[in-house]
C-alpha cells in the first residue's frame, strides 16, 4: 500500500467523513422515534415483544423509540442511544490508512447490544447493520463526490 499524499489525502478524508456522515444522520433518524410513550406501546400489546405484536409493529424492522412515560404526569425521557451514536476518523502514522468508525458508544448506552441483538424477550432491531443496507449505494458515491478535486478550491 503507498502513502496517501498532501491533496490526496485531504480529499480521501473529505471522501470518507461524507460517506460517514450519511451514514450516521441515517442511524440517528432509526433511533430517533419519539411518537409513542411506553404506555402507548403497553396498549399496543407490546409490539417490540417477542411474544407480542408481531405484523402490527408501528416502523420499520431496524426503528427504536425514545423511551418516555407520560403515565407519571411527566414526561421522562431518555436520548442515550441516539446520543451515543458516533463518527471517528483516524489517519494512520504513515498516511497509509484512513480508519473511519461509526457506530454506538456501549459505555453511554449499555442498553444498545440488547436492542441490536435482541433480547429473549425482544426483538432484534440491528439499526447499525439495517443503516448501512440502507445507503451501501449511495456511499461510493459520497466518497467520490468528497475526493473530487472541486473540494480543494
Amino acid at each position: 500500500m503507498s502513502k496517501i499524499h498532501g491533496a490526496s489525502l485531504v480529499r480521501a478524508t473529505i471522501g470518507a467523513d461524507r460517506m460517514a456522515t450519511v451514514l450516521l444522520s441515517v442511524m440517528r433518524d432509526h433511533t430517533s422515534w419519539f411518537d409513542h410513550s411506553l404506555e402507548d406501546l403497553a396498549q399496543m400489546g407490546h409490539p417490540y415483544s417477542r411474544s407480542g405484536g408481531g405484523s402490527s409493529r408501528p416502523h420499520g424492522p431496524y426503528d427504536v423509540h425514545v423511551q418516555f412515560d407520560v403515565s407519571r404526569g411527566w414526561v421522562e425521557s431518555s436520548h442515550l442511544l441516539s446520543e451515543a451514536l458516533f463518527k471517528e476518523m483516524k489517519i494512520s502514522g504513515d498516511a497509509r490508512e484512513i480508519l473511519m468508525k461509526v457506530g454506538v458508544d456501549t459505555s453511554k448506552a449499555p442498553h444498545a447490544i440488547f436492542i441490536i441483538d435482541g433480547t429473549r424477550y425482544m426483538i432484534q432491531r440491528d439499526f447499525l447493520r439495517g443503516s448501512y443496507n440502507e445507503v451501501k449505494g449511495q456511499l461510493a458515491r459520497e466518497f467520490n463526490d468528497g475526493f473530487s478535486r472541486r473540494n480543494l478550491i
